[in-house]
């Protein structure tokens, strides 16, 4: 599992994750969407895709259809 920790994306170490994972009833929707996001998708990456989207059409199209698939996904837990 990654996570994102003061702007850098990095694995999470196991006791990490167990945390997090005991801590999911309590995380709201929005964080869970960013994370699962993040791990995908930096921070940084999610900013020059949609500073590029009319340049990079596709790679903007294939981003949002990602970040839509894990709203649909988070909203139905």
């Amino acid at each position: 599992m990654k996570i994102w920790v003061n702007g850098v994306t990095r694995e999470a170490t196991p006791e990490e994750a167990k945390l997090i994972e005991a801590m999911q009833p309590t995380i709201s929707y929005d964080d869970r969407v960013e994370m699962r996001i993040a791990e995908r998708y930096s921070i940084g990456k999610q900013i020059a895709i949609l500073r590029q989207k009319d340049e990079k059409p596709e790679e903007d199209a294939e981003f949002y259809a990602f970040a839509e698939q894990i709203k649909a996904e988070e909203r139905n837990k």
